[in-house]
């Protein structure tokens, strides 16, 4: 027999059935005991056979029933997960006791909650609480979701800063490739022509340096350093002088310019010396500077020797 007056205190269904003594809700099956007068009594059970996803509503629509609504699911099911943490949490769950069982970082996780629309409220000692009424499992679903964007675009933002160091390095080494060719091909001369060639623009004067310290002559009992000078000097010149050429060069190519004209040498030698804490004379190493000299300029091959 249906009943229409009575009202499920479940579900709010009036859509209800009488038989043998109680009443039964036709939309979730809970099953209430009539008293003569006619009350729905508070006592009452869900059969054992009821849908899991009705009772999983009921745990959100009825917390202060969750805990019994939840121990049947378990029943049903002893692996559904969203019954085990709402018998193990009531109403409030930690959020990081949700990021540990998930396997997620809590941090990252509570800084996703609060930008959410999902309900939370802090905690007493720090952390979120979570109002179970909510679907966890969505709640740890979406955030899954999230994490992976995240991940998918921080990696897209590493490969695409690595392929922009790439280039870079790339370019730089082109860089530096066409600069080593541009001064192998430079012409230098201490005249102020080149047979052949065009001046078409003298940028300026330019100079490269270089030096070397070289130990005096020493003999006798505490002898020792180099003995002849003159040799030294020799040996060191060849270096200093290719040095100062390739500063010279480089001079010349941060101008833009791809030849020097004039180049001579100017050489400086120094004798430095010191007094000492015995009121002598301490000489130290002697020191050779060299000087390359002449004038950055740009210059074109003529028209007839490129015929030619």
């Amino acid at each position: 027999e249906k009943m229409k007056l009575l009202e499920c205190d479940r579900c709010g269904s009036t859509e209800l059935t009488e038989s043998d003594g109680s009443v039964t809700c036709d939309y979730c099956q809970s099953k209430y005991l009539v008293q003569d007068d006619d009350l729905v009594a508070r006592e009452s059970t869900i059969e054992i056979n009821a849908d899991i996803q009705a009772l999983l509503e009921k745990c959100k629509s009825d917390p202060n029933n969750r805990r019994r609504y939840a121990s049947l699911i378990l029943d049903i099911d002893p692996t559904n997960q969203q019954a085990n943490q709402y018998l193990r949490y009531g109403d409030q769950m930690k959020a990081k006791e949700i990021a540990k069982n998930n396997g997620l970082d809590n941090e990252i996780f509570e800084s996703w909650l609060r930008q959410s629309s999902y309900k939370y409220k802090s905690g007493v000692i720090g952390g979120i609480d979570i109002d179970e009424t909510q679907d966890i499992n969505e709640i740890v679903s979406k955030f899954k979701e999230y994490y992976a964007e995240k991940q998918s675009a921080a990696q897209m933002e590493r490969e695409e800063r690595q392929r922009s160091e790439m280039e870079a390095n790339n370019l730089r080494q082109r860089a530096e490739q066409e600069k080593q060719q541009a001064l192998a091909s430079m012409l230098i001369t201490s005249g102020f022509n080149f047979d052949g060639f065009t001046i078409t623009k003298y940028s300026g004067y330019i100079s490269g340096d270089d030096a070397v310290q070289i130990d005096r002559g020493r003999v006798g009992m505490f002898g020792g350093g180099a003995s002849n000078v003159g040799d030294s000097l020799l040996a060191s010149l060849v270096k200093i002088r290719r040095t100062a050429l390739a500063e010279l060069k480089e001079a010349a190519y941060a101008l833009g310019c791809n030849a020097v004209i004039g180049v001579d040498f100017d050489y400086l030698t120094l004798d430095p010396e010191t007094a000492n804490s015995q009121g002598g004379t301490t000489y130290l190493p002697y020191v050779f500077g060299v000087t390359a000299n002449g004038n950055a300029v740009i210059i074109e091959k003529n028209d007839r020797t490129a015929l030619s």
